[in-house]
């Protein structure tokens, strides 16, 4: 992926933090995957949960956005290698061999 295209959400501002988050993670999950911004949705958890920590802007971003390589990673080699159904075991690997974290050609 050497020339990757950065989408963004255009309902994304400063104002609205949340949708920021999306934004981020959702390009982390297009990278990833090798798919089209318009392809992937985000769904923010329920934040009336009880004991679950609500952040929101670029703290979140920093936090999810490794996992959610790494398991998009893992989702789309699966996939590669011709799984369609079942669960995907997601094995750690080094940030620097995920496409979302690879340095821009």
């Amino acid at each position: 992926m050497a020339n990757r295209k950065i989408d963004k959400d255009p309902t994304a501002s400063p104002a609205r933090p949340a949708s920021v988050l999306r934004s981020s993670l959702k390009q982390v999950a297009c990278t990833e995957l090798g798919a089209h911004w318009d392809v992937v949705d985000v769904v923010l958890h329920a934040t009336d949960m009880p004991r679950v920590k609500v952040k929101v802007g670029s703290e979140s971003a920093m936090l999810f956005s490794e996992p959610l390589a790494q398991a998009c990673a893992a989702l789309r080699d699966a996939l590669a290698a011709g799984q369609i159904a079942g669960q995907v075991r997601v094995t750690p690997v080094l940030l620097s061999s995920c496409a979302a974290f690879a340095p821009l050609a």
